[in-house]
Parts: C-alpha cells; sequence; structure tokens
C-alpha cells in the first residue's frame, strides 16, 4: 500500500543528531525553479499573495532568500514538517528500518517539491496552490498535474497497486484522480465524532488520526487494506456501516449520546 499525505505549513528544520540516509527529491529541478519565482517577491508581496503576518513574511523571505545556497539547511522530509499529521507520526522515534520501509510506502504532496518521499532532504518554504507566480502560466495545481499523476501510479504500482488516502482535499486538485483510479485502488479513510445529532468530520482531531494511522501502518508493515479495519486509536473504531469499498470510514464511539 502507498500512503498519500499532505504537507504541513509548519516545519522544523532544527538538528535531529540522527545520522540517516538522505535521498534527492524526484523534482529538485521543479523545486528550484519554483523557489527561484518566489524570491522576486518582496516582504509585502510574499504577506499579501500567502494571506501571512508580517513576521511570518519577514521568516518565509529569508527563507526563499537562501533557498538552495550552500549553508542552508536541509531535512529528511517525514523530519522536517511540523504539522499535526507530521506530530502523530512522530517519525523522530523511528528506527532507520522503519524509515527504509517508509521511503516505499509514503508520498507527500507538496506544492514546491511535487511528490516527496520520507527521506528526501527538502529545505524550508511555504507555498500554496493556488498561488499564481510571476512567469508561469496558471496556478501550481495547473503546474504540478501534468507531472504527478504517472509517477505517484507508478509508485503505488511497485507498493501494491493500493493508494491510502490521508491527503487533504485541497492538494488533491494536483493530480488526475478519475485516472489514478483507473490503475490502482483508492481508498480514503475518513474520522468522525458523533456530534449535534450525527456523525461530523473534526478538522483537528481528522489531521491527528491520519497520522497515527500512518504511523500504525508503518510500524507494522500493513500491505493490505483489510487489515486497516483492525487500527484502533482514542477510541476511534472501524464503522463499518458508514464505510464502503472505497471509503473506510472510523468513528469516535463513545462520543455519542444515547
Amino acid at each position: 500500500m502507498l500512503i498519500i499525505l499532505s504537507p504541513a505549513k509548519t516545519m522544523n528544520m532544527a538538528d535531529t543528531g540522527r545520522q540517516l540516509p538522505e535521498t534527492a527529491p524526484l523534482f529538485g529541478t521543479d523545486a528550484r525553479f519554483l523557489a527561484s519565482k518566489m524570491q522576486a517577491y518582496t516582504r509585502p508581496e510574499l504577506e499579501k499573495i500567502l494571506h501571512i503576518s508580517p513576521a511570518l513574511a519577514d521568516t518565509t523571505y529569508r527563507q526563499y532568500q537562501q533557498f538552495g545556497s550552500a549553508g542552508n539547511r536541509g531535512k529528511q522530509a517525514l523530519l522536517a514538517y511540523n504539522g499535526s499529521v507530521f506530530k502523530a507520526i512522530n517519525a523522530s522515534a523511528f528506527s532507520e528500518k522503519d524509515f527504509l520501509y517508509a521511503q516505499d510506502h509514503i508520498r507527500i504532496i507538496s506544492t514546491l517539491y511535487g511528490l516527496v518521499r520520507p527521506l528526501d532532504r527538502i529545505e524550508a518554504y511555504r507555498i500554496a496552490f493556488s498561488l499564481k507566480p510571476k512567469g508561469i502560466q496558471g496556478n501550481l495545481y495547473d503546474y504540478w498535474l501534468p507531472k504527478l499523476t504517472v509517477p505517484l501510479i507508478e509508485a503505488s504500482l511497485q507498493a501494491g497497486g493500493i493508494i491510502i488516502n490521508l491527503a487533504s482535499l485541497d492538494v488533491l486538485g494536483s493530480l488526475d484522480i478519475s485516472a489514478i483510479k483507473t490503475k490502482v485502488t483508492v481508498i480514503t479513510p475518513e474520522f468522525k465524532e458523533y456530534r449535534n445529532g450525527r456523525y461530523e468530520t473534526i478538522r483537528t482531531y481528522a489531521k491527528i488520526a491520519r497520522g497515527a494511522m500512518t504511523r500504525h501502518i508503518i510500524l507494522n508493515r500493513l500491505e493490505s487494506p483489510e487489515q486497516l479495519t483492525a487500527f484502533t486509536w482514542e477510541n476511534v473504531r472501524f464503522n463499518p456501516e458508514l464505510s464502503d469499498g472505497s471509503t473506510y470510514t472510523f468513528t469516535r464511539e463513545n462520543s455519542r449520546k444515547a
């Protein structure tokens, strides 16, 4: 199975002190090209086009000005991203064998780097798919759509022909999902709580659950979708009544009020 994830906006580039393998990003040339376009923006422009605070615009500006330089710090992607999903994955506790397994079974759909493997060395960045960089026709969905679908299909076939979609909706526009589904099986886990008389997706909780499931798949070397139905986490259980062949729904049953 191949897990697909969204990247995190927050990144931690601090040295972990571990000696782990590094790989070069598959779309490193594209990343450097897009970074060069971002380097042309001023701090106020970055603040406006990325809808960020002045302080964050300062940080982002410095990141792009240093991007690609010999002294700029890079880090394995699974350790660099620092959002809710990746904190739940807790890759800092992985063994080297876990990282090597993850390398073949996880792809992160990055706005700057395209398809990212866990051990790919990446540099800090901030960018959005909806952005239309100067000198590029269309937005970054348009830029990546012709590039990512075939390599993702190839990676998923090598991993058994099944994609476990733990990515958020905002990155899926960079992929031709219809074409992917003609070649491989796509299963999307959903995580819900019972609130106000019905099951609802709670965004923050769902992000953490995606990370917990990713960790579970990697550490237990799961290879078939049926094995996912045994996943449990903080009173979350597989709910067959709300599931079908393409959507596996997990619910927090004890949240339901009689």
